[in-house]
């Protein structure tokens, strides 16, 4: 039998720490990574470049008809236009922003039963003219008899009809 040594003559000794292409997987190594890191450093630059076509160009959903309003005096806001526009009549006929508001959110009672006024509820910040401000909340709450299990059997019950409706 050949001695070992003599068969790998020229060659580094065999362990199981070296790989059968040697030297040759290194450079490999080195190229596999620096193409990782070209591939992510591209894909960063062409996220950034869409990001920035995306909000230039418009493509991100925006309101056709905004409705900016200056005004000097006083300005009302209310989640139904026809609320809004009571309000602003309040002010024009010489109310104060508290009667403004009133009016609007009895209006949007009216309306929106579910979702303000005698069947809902709301906030109010009020700043009077001195700089002082103070806050009504006039959330509604559940009425006595009301439990958690209560709409179970038809959730819709919950947005529709009389039990949907707070007591203020």
């Amino acid at each position: 039998m050949a001695d070992r040594s003599s068969l790998e003559e020229g060659y580094p000794p065999a362990n199981e720490d070296h790989s059968l292409l040697g030297h040759r997987t290194e450079p490999w190594k080195r190229w596999k990574s620096l193409c990782i890191k070209i591939s992510i450093i591209i894909l960063i630059i062409l996220a950034g470049i869409i990001l920035d076509i995306a909000l230039f160009a418009d493509i991100f959903e925006t309101n056709e008809d905004p409705k900016l309003v200056i005004a000097r005096n006083g300005a009302v806001s209310a989640e139904q236009e026809d609320c809004s526009k009571i309000g602003v009549q309040i002010l024009k006929e010489g109310g104060s922003a508290v009667d403004a508001a009133i009016a609007s959110e009895l209006c949007i009672g009216t309306i929106n039963a579910f979702s303000a006024g005698i069947g809902g509820g709301g906030f109010m910040i009020i700043r009077d003219s001195n700089g002082t401000a103070e806050v009504i909340d006039f959330r509604e709450t559940a009425p006595a008899a009301a439990n958690k299990t209560m709409f179970n059997e038809n959730p819709k019950l919950a947005a529709y009809g009389g039990l949907a409706v707070g007591v203020p």
